[in-house]
């Protein structure tokens, strides 16, 4: 992706990243959901964006090359973080990002009275329904709940009751897939390539 001289914006700055971070096994975005997300970004021109999941910034790449906003980004694993502040960096986003290293819910605590346009909820899949009622509070009308691997991979609608290993994020994925399309305040619409993806609208 291209944009004039001047601009921001530069060559998909997130691909080298995520080739290289699924090389190493780590659960980043994958292409086509990286898309999706890059056209919502440059559509939206969000002013304020929060990520729950950082991993090493694949998906903050791609949103920080789509639109001129500016990134607050959550991850609680402290490696994976270092290595995504130096791909920020490399980038040319650093005064771009905000970059918290904690547990996303004790980071939500501090970041309660701040307001997004774009929220990117690629976190503890375990949590997404709690998650869910956390963020829609600071979202701003009118602005994109984008969430990343609602299929979860193919269990979250499989017939069969999931085993232990994975029955407590597989029934708090349904809950929130209950919870937002049943949601009044949103509009909602479901992808089903990669690992699923909901994008949900919240109504002015």
């Amino acid at each position: 992706m291209e944009k004039e001289e001047g601009s921001s914006y530069i060559r998909d700055p997130a691909a080298s990243v995520r080739f290289n971070a699924a090389s190493n096994f780590l659960p980043v975005m994958r292409e086509k959901t990286c898309d999706l997300l890059s056209g919502v970004a440059a559509k939206l021109s969000p002013t304020e964006i929060l990520e729950i999941g950082t991993c090493v910034g694949v998906s903050g790449l791609t949103v920080l090359s789509s639109c001129n906003g500016r990134l607050t980004t959550v991850e609680i694993d402290p490696e994976r973080m270092e290595i995504a502040r130096k791909n920020f960096a490399e980038a040319g986003f650093s005064d771009r990002v905000i970059c918290i290293n904690d547990d996303c819910f004790r980071a939500l605590g501090y970041l309660t009275d701040n307001r997004y346009d774009l929220i990117v909820l690629d976190g503890p899949k375990g949590h997404s329904d709690d998650l869910y009622l956390r963020l829609k509070k600071l979202l701003n009308p009118g602005g994109v709940l984008f969430v990343d691997d609602v299929d979860y991979h193919g269990l979250t609608e499989g017939k069969e009751y999931p085993d232990h290993k994975h029955r407590t994020i597989v029934n708090a994925m349904r809950r929130f897939l209950q919870t937002v399309s049943t949601d009044q305040d949103f509009t909602v619409e479901r992808y089903e390539f990669d690992d699923g993806v909901v994008v949900a609208t919240k109504k002015e």
